[in-house]
C-alpha cells in the first residue's frame, strides 16, 4: 500500500482520521489478513463506515475479500475461502471435531493485494 493512493481514495470519506487511518493501514503488508473489527474497534467506526473503506480497498484492488469459517467453540480459525459458493455446508473443526458451520461462523476478512 502506499500513503500517496490512500490518501487520494480515502480523503472525502475519512477525513476526520485521515493520517491515524492511513498510518494504521500501512501496517499491513502484501498477503496479511485485515478483520473489519479490528478496525471498528480502533476507530469506533460503525458497520456502514467499515464497508465503505474496505468497498473503496476493494475497488482500487488494495484488499481482497475472503471468507474465514471460524470455530467458536475452540476460538480458532478454521478455513480460508476466496468465495462464498466454495464453502462446504458441512465442516468438521480440525481442533475439536464439532461441526460448525452455520451463518455465524463465516467472517469477512480482507486480504491485502497491493
Amino acid at each position: 500500500m502506499s500513503r500517496d493512493l490512500l490518501e487520494k481514495i480515502l480523503k472525502s470519506e475519512f477525513d476526520l482520521n485521515l493520517n491515524e487511518l492511513i498510518d494504521f493501514l500501512l501496517l499491513f503488508k502484501k498477503d496479511d489478513f485485515i478483520y473489519p473489527s479490528t478496525i471498528k474497534n480502533k476507530f469506533n467506526f460503525n458497520n456502514k463506515k467499515i464497508y465503505a473503506l474496505f468497498t473503496i480497498l476493494e475497488a482500487e484492488k488494495i484488499v481482497k475479500m475472503y471468507y474465514e469459517i471460524y470455530c467458536y467453540t475452540c476460538n480458532k480459525p478454521i478455513r480460508i475461502y476466496e468465495n462464498f459458493n466454495q464453502i462446504d455446508e458441512s465442516i468438521i473443526c480440525d481442533y475439536c471435531a464439532n461441526n460448525i458451520l452455520n451463518e455465524n461462523s463465516i467472517k469477512v476478512v480482507y486480504k491485502v493485494v497491493k
